[in-house]
């Protein structure tokens, strides 16, 4: 995508100067990029093909495998899918300034995956990358939540797996980890992270589960859900986020 239409999002801050959906001109680049990478890199697996969609100048849908995918693209381009970090900045932005920042609300945004074990749900990842959180982490056992951002992860071929897709961590992957996810919790305010501060007087919630590995995402009322089970379930609802540095 470097000769494509030019990302216009909308103005944040000084650190992360730009934020938005996939819109317009540069939208159809995208989508373009994306089916073409789906085709010949993923032989048109049916968790990837179609989930992505244009409808009303806005790339619609999402699903964790989709998000790396789109991470990939959006790095040729010099662009970065939002972390969860950016959609708290610029959420609160929104909130003091329409014109500033962007607002989910009624949306979903794919932020990665929590690992819990190397049980069910998604059994099969969670075993093929408990080794490699390991050793990112230099740690023996994982004891706490750890969550993966879609930036840190590769999406490969594997014959082997549910969904004909295997789970890898890139080079220089940073997992995170984060206790907060251990349980559910009312939270308002969220860490360097923008992983959750539990409240017990917090208007939000933060879902999770207790083992396997689950997605995590920003759902509609702008709770923090790391208890999906299905890393391929998608809608029109989702929302893919870029952000300019």
């Amino acid at each position: 995508m470097k000769d494509s239409p030019k990302f216009t999002g909308r103005p944040m801050t000084a650190d992360v100067p730009m934020i938005g959906y996939l819109e317009g001109e540069f939208g159809k680049d995208f989508l373009q990029a994306y089916n073409m990478s789906v085709e010949q890199g993923y032989d048109n697996n049916k968790n990837l093909k179609g989930v992505l969609q244009l409808e009303n100048n806005v790339v619609k849908g999402s699903n964790l495998y989709a998000s790396i995918v789109a991470a990939d693209i959006l790095r040729e381009s010099g662009l970065q899918l939002a972390r969860p970090v950016d959609m708290e900045a610029a959420r609160k932005l929104h909130e003091s300034n329409p014109a500033l920042g962007i607002d989910t609300r009624g949306s979903y945004v794919d932020y990665g995956l929590v690992f819990r074990s190397a049980g069910n749900p998604n059994s099969y990842h969670a075993k093929q990358i408990e080794p490699q959180i390991k050793k990112a982490l230099h740690v023996k056992e994982i004891t706490d939540p750890v969550a993966i951002l879609p930036g840190d992860l590769s999406l490969v071929n594997d014959a082997n797996s549910p969904d004909s897709l295997g789970l890898t961590l890139r080079k220089g992957a940073k997992p995170l980890v984060v206790p907060a996810l251990k349980n559910n919790a009312n939270f308002n305010e969220t860490d360097k992270n923008g992983m959750p501060l539990p409240d017990k007087n917090g208007s939000r919630t933060s879902y999770t589960m207790e083992s396997g590995l689950s997605r995590l995402g920003l759902d509609r009322s702008l709770g923090l859900d790391s208890g999906w089970s299905g890393l391929a379930g998608s809608d029109s609802g989702g929302r893919v986020v870029a952000v300019k540095r």
